[in-house]
């Protein structure tokens, strides 16, 4: 038998650490049996593992031949790189998808952030010509303010669930007007277009369901 000093209860079962908190545990005099009693429950890297391996591999083995080619054939400029940019931001996109996938809502703000920062990256790569800033970064704000009001719309759960993401996606969709202020955008449309569904999105919130906005925001942000 087995005991967790944290915790204080004995853990009938083989394993090393306390499946509550994860301590080490010690061995002890207490009669009892020695059977699992906690269930296995395997997780989404356990049950495509082989598939995540596999793809892991293929992504190690495109990476190594760009960079091969790049070196032997194309050395007036590091294409490669940008492949390796391109494989990373796709294996930061699905670890975030795996793990905010009981949120999918978060999962989008998540998303916008990575791309992003990605699509500047690629900007400031390709000689920074502003693309980044004056046409992605306004559609991907303008496409998570939907896509989170369309999953409120239709979602099974209530409507405060999805308050704080609404929010916060028009709270992003403000983000590219600095950027505008500060001179990194250079085309004015995106950024004024983006700016004023923003506006109307938070418009809508308050007016309409304002007082389960102000209820939600005040319980998340502990005011």
């Amino acid at each position: 038998m087995k005991y967790c000093e944290k915790c204080k209860v004995v853990v009938p079962s083989g394993r090393e650490r306390c499946p509550l908190c994860q301590r080490f545990l010690t061995e002890t005099d207490q009669q009892g049996y020695d059977d699992e009693i906690f269930p296995y429950i395997p997780t989404i890297y356990h049950q495509y593992n082989l598939l995540i391996r596999f793809l892991l591999f293929l992504s190690v083995t495109i990476c190594v031949i760009c960079i091969t080619c790049n070196l032997l054939f194309w050395t007036h400029s590091w294409w490669s790189l940008f492949v390796l940019a391109g494989v990373g931001a796709g294996w930061a996109t699905v670890a975030q998808a795996i793990r905010k996938r009981s949120s999918f809502c978060k999962h989008v703000l998540y998303q916008l952030v990575t791309i992003a920062l990605v699509v500047v990256i690629f900007d400031l790569m390709t000689g920074f010509h502003r693309w980044s800033f004056n046409y992605l970064i306004p559609a991907l704000c303008s496409f998570s303010m939907i896509v989170i009001a369309s999953i409120a719309a239709t979602g099974h759960r209530s409507i405060e669930n999805y308050i704080i993401y609404m929010v916060v996606s028009a709270v992003f969709s403000m983000v590219p007007v600095i950027f505008l202020l500060t001179g990194w955008t250079t085309v004015l449309w995106p950024t004024v277009l983006t700016a004023a569904a923003s506006v109307i999105y938070l418009a809508a919130l308050v007016l309409f369901i304002g007082k389960d906005t102000w209820s939600e925001l005040k319980k998340r942000l502990h005011l």
